[in-house]
């Protein structure tokens, strides 16, 4: 599983406030010592399933996202799949979460990139589609694009 994320891992981080368990000097010194993950990129982080971080927003930036984070990020997913022999991924329509990417247009950017990569293990993307959105987003795309409703 795929998710939208920013430089700071601010869109990620727990919400809940609780105890550090250490001085409030080395907290803010670790802080200021942070350095933000490069826009494009993306991090694994465990769990079962795996979960794939996609670094497709700078919040110190308006917008937070552009569109060839968005496609670096969709190489890297795929370029990770392929390494550890994913058959399949579930894919959110990355940059339009938090960011204002058209849904129509992330699915062109991704068909882009399925056009340009190859894989061996790869069969199967599961889009993980934001509430309310109309499965005529697919419409136009060549045959061997199935999509459930």
């Amino acid at each position: 599983m795929a998710a939208e994320e920013d430089t700071f891992l601010v869109l990620s981080a727990n919400p809940e406030v609780r105890d550090p368990g250490e001085s409030m000097v080395r907290v803010m010194t670790r802080v200021i010592e942070t350095k933000p993950t490069t826009p494009g990129s993306v991090l694994m982080r465990g769990g079962d399933p795996m979960r794939l971080l996609a670094i497709v927003h700078d919040l110190n930036q308006e917008p937070s996202w552009r569109e060839e984070w968005i496609v670096s990020a969709l190489d890297g997913i795929f370029q990770f799949a392929e390494s550890r022999g994913l058959s399949s991924i579930a894919l959110p329509f990355l940059g339009t979460l938090y960011g204002s990417l058209e849904k129509q247009r992330f699915i062109v950017l991704l068909w882009n990139v399925l056009g340009r990569i190859s894989t061996v293990n790869l069969k199967r993307i599961w889009l993980v589609m934001p509430d309310k959105t109309s499965s005529d987003i697919f419409a136009g795309l060549t045959p061997g694009f199935n999509h459930i409703n």
